[in-house]
């Protein structure tokens, strides 16, 4: 067809449109669903963040809390204790017994030294003695190597602190109390705000600030309750000792604990030395259930602020040793930053990340709407490739036709005009004219039953019915119509009478048969009119339970061009039709439609000696096999 490119072009063009439109919004609704998947699983990871955090401020909590409830004369390797005569039983009064500091008994698991700094800038350690009390110490409360690791700590601590700096970084501990406020405020500070899934970064911030110092508060009411204020004698009789909370501090590399300590008004810097390597470890295998790949880095780049409260219930007794606990907060957080030290928490992943293990409803649903479009496609595709191909086809069928038509319609009036004129006078040629109207209305019935028959079966409907007949039940009654379109070819119809074969009995149409045969026929004589041979042999046989019928000229034969279009309807067009024989190219389609209707076939057989050979295929009759088999072998 002249303009089918065009309906093809503006059929790409609409489909190139849909699918840009159509892509454009998947890919949007990709791009939405994958931002709020990272959204949620980032939401789950804070979450999961969130606890990690809680859980190791929780398990650093005690140490804390222990190291802040020490009393100031802990740090000195002996002190003094008045005892009664009657309780050491040596009669009565009393006396002053030395007895080792606890820190010089036992030493917890991840402090590797305690050291305290006199208000002179020099350090000691409760660990390490003076040549005095060294043999008093060692055999009795610690080992010689103890010492000498202990020495050696010491001396990695006065290499790495400032004394003035880090007095000046730690809260003085003279900081006002404010008793059951502060109590009241870490109790309903302590409450974890709920978990949320998604939050704008100004509320994440927020909460990760709420969240830090719920944290704070609670590492403080932690003190309070596990180191309750204990009133214990001072060395001088009068003097009392105050103590802040332990404060955690980066210096060189090493994590310390340290806190003000004020005792006869001169000012104290005592602390201990960590084992960060060790509550690294612990910190992590306590949340590696969460967190299989979290990691735990140094920060610091932060001081906590001043004490905010302080949680010491007035009166103070007088000779009092008390612990301050201040419970401020930085005034901006970093991210998953521990409370209770100063190290900042990397997520990682969580132990059942994984992105892409489930399609999300977008997904199945962009899924769904493209397999959707591209069966809409293919439907239209189709739709349209057949519509243009009817189109074309009945074009092709009305130009060849028109051509088929003209030619006789102008033979019968011309020939008609001249008899009804009395114009020849001549009785052979009369009877000559009336034979050649005869043969062109044949012609004009034979192309009427043909399209008629094959329009019949384009719109589904059958024709007759199939019934068990034998080969002569079907081809004797078809001979002399078919011998008389050959002898008016100019060919002889020679039909083989195998009686083995004859008697086979086949399910067929004997009128579709019969047309098939007549088309085969009708095509021999206009295709092979130019062979020498004028015979036309019709050879039925049985085969491996089907009977063929197989049609022979000596014509010049179907070209392989010509095969693969030989049973396409409509093939010939007027052009065609007026250089090759007359026709429109249906016969050999409407005879392959006709065999397969009935349970057959039709199929072209090259010759090897020449000229065309055309088989057509009947199923056997159920029972009859056995039986033409038989006979054959007889």
């Amino acid at each position: 067809m002249f303009r089918s490119w065009i309906i093809w072009l503006a059929f790409g063009g609409c489909l190139a449109a849909v699918i840009a439109a159509v892509g454009w919004l998947s890919f949007k609704a990709l791009e939405a669903d994958n931002a709020e998947a990272v959204a949620g699983r980032q939401a789950a990871l804070e979450d999961v963040g969130r606890l990690a955090l809680w859980r190791m401020d929780s398990a650093v909590a005690p140490l804390i809390a222990q190291e802040s409830s020490r009393p100031f004369s802990a740090y000195k390797p002996f002190q003094a204790i008045e005892r009664s005569a009657a309780d050491s039983g040596k009669g009565k009064g009393s006396r002053e017994e030395a007895v080792p500091s606890p820190i010089l008994i036992e030493l917890p698991s991840v402090v590797r030294l305690h050291f305290q700094i006199g208000p002179d800038g020099r350090f000691s350690s409760p660990r390490v003695l003076a040549p005095p009390l060294r043999e008093r110490g060692v055999p009795h409360s610690m080992r010689s190597t103890d010492a000498q690791w202990a020495e050696a700590l010491l001396a990695r601590v006065q290499s790495l602190v400032k004394p003035a700096e880090l007095l000046a970084s730690l809260p003085p501990p003279e900081t006002p109390a404010t008793g059951k406020n502060a109590l009241a405020s870490a109790n309903a500070t302590t409450q974890r705000p709920p978990l949320q899934q998604s939050l704008s970064p100004d509320l994440q911030i927020r909460q990760d600030e709420n969240e830090f110092q719920a944290r704070s508060q609670f590492l403080a009411q932690n003190a309070q309750n596990n180191s309750p204020f204990r009133a214990v004698t001072s060395p001088g009789a009068n003097a009392a000792a105050q103590t802040g909370m332990m404060k955690p501090i980066w210096v060189g590399g090493e994590l310390l604990l340290a806190r003000r300590a004020r005792f006869n008004g001169q000012e104290y810097v005592q602390g201990c030395l960590l084992d960060w390597p060790a509550i690294e470890a612990e910190l992590l295998d306590s949340v590696r259930d969460l967190l299989p790949s979290a990691r735990l880095m140094p920060y610091s780049g932060w001081t906590p602020s001043e004490p905010a409260e302080l949680l010491v219930p007035p009166p103070v007794p007088p000779g009092a040793i008390f612990v301050r606990i201040h419970t401020g907060a930085p005034p901006d957080v970093p991210d998953h930053m521990l409370a209770s030290l100063p190290v900042q928490l990397e997520l990682g992943s969580l132990r059942d990340s994984s992105p892409d293990a489930a399609m999300s409803p977008v997904r199945m649903s962009l899924i769904v709407a493209w397999g959707a479009m591209a069966l809409a496609a293919l439907a239209v595709a189709a739709l349209l490739r057949g519509v243009l191909s009817l189109s074309e086809r009945r074009a092709t069928f009305v130009s060849a036709v028109t051509h088929e038509l003209r030619t006789p319609l102008t033979t019968f009036r011309m020939y008609a005009e001249m008899l009804a004129d009395d114009m020849v006078p001549d009785e052979a040629n009369r009877r000559h004219y009336l034979q050649t109207l005869r043969v062109e209305a044949d012609r004009l019935t034979h192309l009427v039953e043909n399209v008629l028959s094959y329009a019949r079966l384009e719109r589904g409907r059958p024709g007759g019915q199939t019934a068990p007949l034998s080969i002569s039940q079907i081809l004797d009654p078809a001979a002399d119509r078919l011998g008389d379109r050959a002898r008016q070819g100019g060919f002889e119809l020679i039909i083989e009478r195998d009686d083995a074969t004859r008697d086979c009995r086949v399910l067929a149409d004997p009128a579709a048969v019969e047309q098939i045969l007549f088309n085969l026929v009708d095509n021999a004589c206009k295709y092979a009119a130019t062979a020498t041979d004028r015979t036309l042999q019709l050879t039925p046989q049985a085969c491996d339970g089907q009977v063929w019928l197989r049609l022979r000229d000596r014509g010049p034969g179907v070209s392989a061009d010509q095969r693969r279009v030989l049973f396409q309807p409509f093939r010939k067009s007027a052009r065609v039709a007026a250089t090759s024989a007359p026709g429109v190219g249906l016969g050999l389609a409407l005879c392959r439609r006709l065999a397969r209707d009935m349970g057959g076939d039709l199929d072209y057989e090259p010759d090897p000696m020449g000229g065309a050979c055309f088989a057509l295929r009947l199923r056997s009759a159920p029972g009859q096999i056995l039986a033409s088999a038989g006979e054959q072998k007889g």
